[in-house]
């Protein structure tokens, strides 16, 4: 074989080698970035569900306000 079949098949290795690291890194970038954006989805869940039960709480102490000043009954004032 001539010294340019060399070069060719050394040319042809680096730019395999090029591209299977590009894929590697788009694929690695791709799965992270799906798992961020789940772990996101997931913290936004919880943030909602966490403001509904804060928000429904805070409504049923506006109900009923009389209940927030309830004083338990102290035997020993009897």
């Amino acid at each position: 074989m001539s010294s340019y079949y060399f070069g060719l098949v050394e040319l042809i290795f680096v730019f395999g080698l090029a591209l299977a690291f590009y894929v590697w890194q788009m694929n690695s970038l791709n799965r992270d970035i799906a798992a961020r954006e789940e772990r996101e989805r997931i913290e936004n869940k919880g943030k909602t569900a966490a403001k509904q039960i804060a928000g429904s709480n805070n409504h049923s102490h506006d109900q009923n306000p009389a209940s927030q000043n309830a004083q338990p009954d102290d035997p020993a004032s009897k």
